[in-house]
């Protein structure tokens, strides 16, 4: 089941941005993206809001749900201060604090992946995948309860560094034919509707 979903007969738009400004003002996140998964659509105004009240974790996650939207790849890498920064990026003077809120984790991911997937933004999607619950020292990736249809092979070919990647909570029916020339060991509920996967790399 997709997460983002439309409730637009059944809850009013203007309730809805009413309290997404009241979210942003209370610095929740999580209470933003599920907002926005039900039809909040005044993004701008509350990232404006968010930025002059220095709610950070409001504005990362809209920020993160706008880059979504639009498939401004360069927003998500300025936020997550990647290197390889791109001219795309509109919020060019992101404060620290911001993106120190979007590396350490503090944001859900959830939400923006599923906007990126229907608005057919993947490249958004497919950064802000690996840059989710992704520790690099300790081997490990955590890409449990994101609402994933399918898992790709370049997903995994992008962490060829890892030694458990946990999948527990997503929506696959089926998994790639090959994906045993990559992964040692896949371990799963019989019962594909409510698959659980716990997959050892490079084990």
């Amino acid at each position: 089941m997709a997460l983002v979903q439309q409730y637009e007969e059944k809850i009013d738009k203007t309730c809805l941005n009413k309290c997404l400004k009241a979210a942003t003002l209370n610095d929740s996140a999580t209470c933003i993206s599920l907002l926005v998964a039900r039809g909040a659509n005044d993004l701008e105004s509350c990232l404006h809001l968010a930025q002059k009240e220095k709610k950070h974790h409001s504005c990362a996650m809209l920020l993160l749900v706008m880059a979504a939207y639009s498939g401004n790849a360069g927003i998500i890498r300025k936020l997550f201060d990647d290197q390889e920064e791109s001219e795309e990026a509109d919020h060019a003077t992101l404060p620290p604090d911001v993106q120190q809120v979007a590396k350490n984790g503090c944001v859900l991911t959830a939400v923006p992946i599923d906007i990126a997937l229907k608005q057919g933004n993947h490249q958004v999607r497919d950064l802000l995948l690996l840059k989710t619950n992704v520790n690099e020292r300790e081997g490990s990736v955590n890409w449990s309860n994101l609402y994933l249809q399918q898992l790709q092979l370049k997903w995994i070919q992008k962490i060829t560094w890892v030694k458990s990647l946990l999948l527990a909570g997503n929506s696959f029916d089926t998994l790639p034919h090959n994906i045993c020339q990559h992964l040692t060991q896949v371990c799963y509920s019989p019962a594909l509707s409510t698959l659980y996967l716990f997959v050892w790399v490079n084990g």
